[in-house]
């Protein structure tokens, strides 16, 4: 369980540490909710796109869209997963603003016991 593997990784915080963390987990969800309120102002209002983790299809890596990132595989052609995403506007990428992407064909080979 995920909330099991997070509290023992907390629990091993200095309180100095605990600190730091808590501070720096309430500035990002802070600067979140600031970009997330700009967002839903525009008209039309702006969304994250895309809004998966996975690609549905093969999407085929685009060098004027999308931003590859270590893990990729540059002689592959395809999207593995994206990692940070766009911004988009009336389901329109906005030219300005790219994807990151892990660029690969095939998952990552599984290292043997």
């Amino acid at each position: 369980d995920i909330k099991i593997e997070y509290d023992s990784i907390i629990s091993d915080l200095s309180s100095e540490e605990l600190n730091e963390l808590i501070i720096a987990l309430k500035t990002f969800i802070s600067k979140c909710c600031d970009v997330c309120w700009t967002m839903v102002l525009q008209r039309p209002k702006l969304t994250i796109s895309p809004s998966i983790f996975i690609p549905l299809n093969k999407v085929e890596f685009d060098e004027n869209k999308q931003t590859r990132i270590l893990g990729s595989s540059k002689k592959d052609k395809h999207i593995l997963y994206y990692v940070w995403p766009g911004i988009a506007q009336n389901n329109i990428q906005l030219d300005n603003v790219k994807v990151y992407v892990v660029q690969r064909d095939q998952d990552f080979p599984q290292s043997k016991k």
